[in-house]
């Protein structure tokens, strides 16, 4: 069986915030986060973005199968959470809006954040690791396919520029970086 592979990275430009819509811990909204509490960028996130930025681009064809449909019908990708275990936890605080984005008078929101800059020996960004894989069992011609499908996620994942919520309040800036292949899309 053909394994293919691809791993991304997101590397924070500014702060962000991909919400859970649940309060706590004094804030209005929490940041995602994995069972074992390190922050992520949700899987249907990541996938959803890559797919927005090649519709945006006018690249349509083929993304049902790769990506899947909207009504749930899935693709032949395998898309797996994007994690930063060394990120630096924080809030920032806005003035809450309402439905007509009109400011809500003596409305403040504090909200969680993952900080573009980590601190341990020096500072360096923060970044989200992810992959993209083929899913087991998929028939392709040759690996062909899969490869295609890979190149695919590729040119949409490169493509994205922000993530997650109050983008047009400067939040969710990434650069994105596509890795080597670990298994060169070779035989595992």
């Amino acid at each position: 069986m053909m394994g293919y592979t691809l791993e991304y990275l997101f590397v924070l430009l500014s702060d962000l915030h991909i919400g859970t819509g649940i309060p706590g811990h004094g804030l209005d909204d929490l940041i995602a986060r994995s069972a074992s509490g390190v922050p992520v960028v949700p899987s249907t996130v990541v996938k959803g973005a890559a797919r927005d930025a090649l519709v945006g681009a006018g690249l349509t064809g083929g993304l049902d199968t790769v990506f899947g449909k909207e009504d749930g019908d899935g693709g032949i990708l395998w898309f797996s959470d994007a994690e930063c275990p060394d990120a630096v936890i924080g809030s920032r605080s806005g003035v809450a809006l309402d439905e007509g984005r009109s400011a809500i008078r003596g409305a403040l929101l504090e909200i969680g954040v993952v900080r573009p800059l980590v601190f341990d020996i020096d500072w360096r960004p923060a970044v989200f690791t992810g992959r993209v894989e083929v899913l087991p069992g998929i028939p392709t011609d040759s690996g062909s396919d899969g490869r295609r499908a890979l190149e695919l996620a590729a040119n949409g994942l490169a493509r994205i520029e922000t993530l997650g919520s109050r983008t047009t309040r400067g939040f969710g800036k990434v650069a994105v970086a596509i890795l080597p292949s670990v298994d060169g899309g070779k035989e595992n």
